[in-house]
């Protein structure tokens, strides 16, 4: 068996369905590619952050009933390449975690809760901020065809006025679901609405249209 050497590689020996996402300036998706070619210092890092690779890894092993999200914020040196050192300390551990050695791993147990609590304790870990967190989700179910979560429901309710509802009740991943789904009627919707949205619902629904680029 060959060894594990990178992110991809673990990706690929392991049969994870892995999804990248930028999580610099904004969510977006981002190619594998980009990953193989940073892990193999054939180039820079595309979108760094404040000298580093941050991503999105939405991630499902084995039979896990729900994926895995892991940010993992990935040191990068003055030209934009890879550091290493620390990605392959959370190889190893990770693999370790997961009871196997990077000469013999043919598949992936349902580890969930192991992996989670090495989460927890891994120096590359990082937590978004909520708007991050709730776009990341949303883009999430939309590129894997998934139901957005229930909260967008009250707010196309309520930015189309079909039906009364008290705007503190309006969920940020509502409205991230909402941002990320925007076509020209939604847009429409969203025109109409904007001049009478309280400030709250107006400043939480810009941090999510940050994200995106309006059609």
């Amino acid at each position: 068996m060959q060894p594990i050497h990178t992110l991809h590689d673990f990706f690929v020996r392991t049969g994870a369905d892995a999804r990248l996402y930028h999580m610099g300036r904004r969510v977006e998706p981002c190619p594998m590619e980009a990953l193989i070619s940073l892990e193999h210092d054939n180039g820079a890092w595309p979108l760094p952050w404040q000298g580093e690779a941050r991503l999105g890894i939405v991630l499902r092993l084995g039979e896990m009933s729900d994926p895995l999200i892991w940010f993992l914020a990935l040191p990068l040196d003055e030209q934009g390449q890879l550091v290493p050192a620390p990605r392959d300390a959370f190889l190893q551990r990770l693999l370790i975690t997961l009871g196997q050695s990077a000469e013999n791993t043919d598949s992936a147990p349902n580890h969930q809760d192991e992996i989670d609590n090495l989460m927890q304790d891994n120096p590359l870990a990082f937590t978004p901020a909520l708007p991050f967190q709730a776009m990341l989700h949303a883009r999430a179910t939309w590129d894997t065809g998934k139901p957005p979560s229930p909260h967008l429901e009250p707010v196309q309710n309520y930015l189309s006025g079909r039906q009364p509802l008290d705007w503190q009740f309006l969920g940020l991943q509502g409205l991230a679901d909402f941002v990320v789904r925007l076509d020209n009627a939604a847009e429409a919707t969203l025109q109409q609405a904007l001049p009478d949205l309280p400030d709250d619902v107006l400043l939480s629904l810009c941090y999510c249209l940050e994200h995106i680029d309006m059609p």
